[in-house]
C-alpha cells in the first residue's frame, strides 16, 4: 500500500487544506522509494514559489540519487509570515503530519531549508518545532533582532548556514536593501547566536574551500563544535543566491558561487541526524 501512495506523488502541484484555507505545495520522491524517506521541507524566498525553488536547488536530482522526499510549499500571496507563531508554523507542521500519514515521510528524519524569507521561516519553524525537526541548513535570511526572545527550542537543532558578504538584499551585516536599514542579524552574529543555544564552543574550526571556480567568490568553512554542530559557510564575493545553483553573476542578486553545492552540502549535513 505505501509503495502504491509513493509512486502516486507526481510532480504536480497538490493541496492540503489548514485552517480554513487551501494551501499548495509540490513533492518530490524517488521513483523506486518503497517505505517513509528522510524528508527536506524547502522554503522559497519572497515574491517566489514553490516551483521556482525547485528549480534553483535541484533537489529532486539529488533525491533520486540518495533516495529521499523533497518537498516545496508555496507561502501565502509568496511569502512566509514568520513572525507569526500559528499561519505558517502550523501550515508547514500539518503537511509535514500529512506526509508522515501517507507513509512518504520518516518521522524521524525532517530537515528544513530556505532562502531569504524561506530562510527566516526555516529558523523560526525548526526552533518552535524542535521536537520534530532533525536539522536546518538556510542560504542568506538570519532572523530579525525583535523575535530572538520568541525562538527558544526545545532542544538543540543542528544548523548549517550560507551567506555571501556582498549579499545586495540581505546584507551580510543584517543591512536590509530597500529600508537601508538594519532589519535583521548579521550573519556572523546570527551564527554565534544559534551556537551558544547549541552548547558550542565560541571558536570554530576554520576551513578555506578550494576556488576551483572563477567566479569572483572563495569559501570559508567555520565549524563550531562541543555541541549540536552549527556549521557557516561564508561565501566572500557572493550575492543573495543560492550556491551551485543557475547563473553567475546577475545585476539584482549578485554573483552565485560556483564553488560549493549548497544542495549536496545540505543533504550531507542533514544524512547525519535523526530526531
Amino acid at each position: 500500500m505505501i509503495t502504491v501512495l509513493l509512486l502516486a506523488c507526481l510532480q504536480d502541484e497538490k493541496t492540503l487544506d489548514h485552517s480554513g484555507q487551501t494551501r499548495t505545495y509540490r513533492l518530490h520522491m524517488s521513483k523506486n522509494a518503497t517505505g517513509p524517506l528522510p524528508l527536506v521541507v524547502a522554503l522559497h524566498g519572497a515574491m517566489s514559489s514553490g516551483r521556482q525553488m525547485q528549480a534553483l536547488t535541484k533537489f529532486d536530482a539529488l533525491a533520486d540519487e540518495k533516495g529521499f522526499a523533497v518537498v516545496y510549499p508555496d507561502g501565502l500571496k509568496r511569502i512566509w509570515r514568520f513572525a507569526e507563531s500559528d499561519t505558517d508554523v502550523g501550515f508547514l507542521t500539518a503537511l509535514i503530519d500529512h506526509l508522515i500519514e501517507k507513509g512518504i515521510a520518516d518521522t524521524s528524519r525532517i530537515y528544513v531549508t530556505g532562502i531569504s524569507n524561506g530562510a527566516l521561516m526555516a529558523h523560526r519553524l525548526a526552533c518552535d518545532r524542535a521536537d520534530r525537526i532533525a536539522a536546518c541548513a538556510t542560504v542568506a535570511g538570519t532572523t530579525m533582532p525583535a523575535l530572538l526572545e520568541k525562538l527558544k527550542p526545545s532542544k538543540p537543532v543542528p544548523l548549517l548556514y550560507i551567506h555571501g558578504t556582498d549579499d545586495p538584499v540581505l546584507g551580510y551585516d543584517g543591512t536590509d536593501r530597500f529600508t537601508k536599514r538594519r532589519m535583521s542579524l548579521g550573519a556572523e552574529e546570527f551564527v554565534a547566536w544559534w551556537a551558544k543555544k547549541n552548547g558550542c564552543g565560541e571558536k570554530p574550526e576554520v576551513e578555506a574551500l578550494p576556488d576551483r571556480a572563477d567566479d569572483g567568490t572563495t569559501v570559508e568553512r567555520r565549524t563550531y563544535g562541543g555541541g549540536a554542530p552549527v556549521v557557516f559557510y561564508r561565501i566572500a564575493g557572493g550575492g543573495h543566491t543560492w550556491p551551485g545553483g543557475p547563473g553567475t553573476e546577475n545585476r539584482i542578486l549578485g554573483r552565485t558561487c560556483k564553488d560549493l553545492d549548497a544542495s549536496a552540502a545540505m543533504w550531507e549535513f542533514f544524512a547525519k541526524y535523526r530526531r
